[in-house]
């Protein structure tokens, strides 16, 4: 399993390789490696994945600063996967339980929006399952 950046490629742990999540941030940005966990950020908010293999379990949501309103959102375009939160107002972060398996190279895009229908909006976090 393997966690690639757009500038590094790390390889996990021999303890965490069996079944861990493998991502690779898809925008700019620099992500931390945890074994089955990955994070990143994007302009304004940033996600951090749980799960294992490509099956993702949870995804939390924070804003690079402040507090996060809003409805909290995952997305996978490609895959036709949308997930939102109930509405929140000036909470630390969002989780989300998604509970669902992804295709090798799909990108899940994380962050807040105004209403619950899918798009692209701005300041998200994405990032790539890598099998």
């Amino acid at each position: 399993m393997k966690f690639r950046t757009a500038l590094t490629r790390f390889t996990l742990p021999v303890a965490a390789a069996a079944g861990a999540l493998a991502f690779a941030a898809a925008p700019a940005g620099a992500a931390t490696v945890h074994p089955m966990s990955a994070s990143t950020c994007g302009s304004t908010y940033c996600i951090s994945v749980v799960g294992t293999s490509t099956h993702v379990s949870s995804v939390t949501i924070t804003a690079k600063s402040g507090t996060v309103s809003g409805y909290g959102y995952v997305l996978d375009n490609a895959n036709g996967y949308w997930n939102t939160s109930a509405r929140v107002s000036g909470v630390s972060k969002v989780v989300l339980a998604v509970n669902a398996n992804f295709p090798d190279g799909s990108v899940l895009c994380g962050g807040m929006t105004t209403n619950t229908l899918p798009g692209t909006y701005p300041g998200r976090a994405c990032i790539e399952i890598i099998a």
